[in-house]
């Protein structure tokens, strides 16, 4: 896959439609987190830094999960979405486990939400990366 102006601006599209619907609409992680005060910090009176951190660190996922794609050599989407989804959780997971498995840390927000949702925040990114890649698949049918 050759990364090119329309695959940017696809993502940028799918990447704002899925917070929009995930975090705004369906406000999902006030349904998996029990810190609503921490969810708020993250993302509504700090957004403007945190969801580019998300944006990026989404990219990454996704770029990381193609990787598998590649390699598994699957051209169907819904294996190209189950792979996602899987290193997704997987990815997660082992950030979940870093973070609990080490001292609170009040002042890094990913140390609160992690202590705070623990691996449900594996079940919110597998959501949220499993909306952005559908969202962005369609746009790239529509426009490629």
């Amino acid at each position: 896959m050759q990364i090119t102006l329309s695959y940017i601006i696809n993502y940028i599209i799918a990447f704002s439609v899925g917070i929009y619907l995930i975090v705004y609409l369906l406000k999902i992680p006030y349904l998996l987190g029990n810190d609503p005060k921490l969810i708020n910090e993250y993302y509504m009176h700090k957004h403007h830094t945190f969801v580019p951190i998300d944006a990026i660190l989404v990219a990454k996922y996704l770029l990381f999960s193609f990787i598998f794609i590649k390699l598994l050599n699957t051209n169907l989407f819904t294996y190209k979405l189950l792979i996602i989804i899987a290193t997704t959780i997987l990815t997660t997971s082992i950030f979940c486990f870093y973070f609990t498995n080490k001292k609170l840390d009040k002042n890094n927000i990913y140390s609160r939400w992690f202590h705070s949702v623990g691996y449900y925040s594996a079940i919110y990114d597998a959501i949220l990366l499993s909306i952005i890649y559908i969202v962005f698949n369609h746009m790239n049918q529509l426009v490629l």
